[in-house]
């Protein structure tokens, strides 16, 4: 087991530093099919786990010229009071809701990036 949470952690931390997902998007479902988390817990992990991840990956685009500090510190401000809020509520809600919401948003997002919705490039 300790080998499959390295790897989902491995594929996570390459697509988060690739295409700006991970946490939710990888590591979340794995944790919860592999390592048998409750959805709580594979949030939870997936919160702690992505900070250094996407540290990492934001270092390495700002060193390439593609990173604007100032929009990522207006945009943490936002996520931290956001990420807050919306553990105090997720931690309430039980599994089979999160687990609704979750797969409605991926649905929606994937939909968006299939069909060009919102894109502008």
């Amino acid at each position: 087991m300790l080998i499959a949470v390295v790897m989902i952690g491995l594929c996570a931390g390459f697509l988060s530093s690739m295409l700006g997902v991970g946490g939710g998007v990888i590591l979340v479902p794995a944790l919860m099919a592999v390592v048998g988390l409750s959805i709580h817990e594979a949030v939870a992990v997936s919160l702690a786990v992505i900070i250094p991840t996407a540290f990492a990956g934001f270092c390495n685009y700002y060193i390439a010229g593609y990173g604007n500090l100032h929009l990522t510190l207006l945009a943490a401000g936002g996520a931290i009071v956001g990420a807050y809020f919306g553990a105090s509520l997720g931690q309430y809600l039980p599994a089979e809701t999160l687990k609704k919401i979750f797969g409605c948003l991926l649905i929606l997002v994937g939909s968006d990036i299939l069909f060009g919705w919102t894109a502008r490039s």
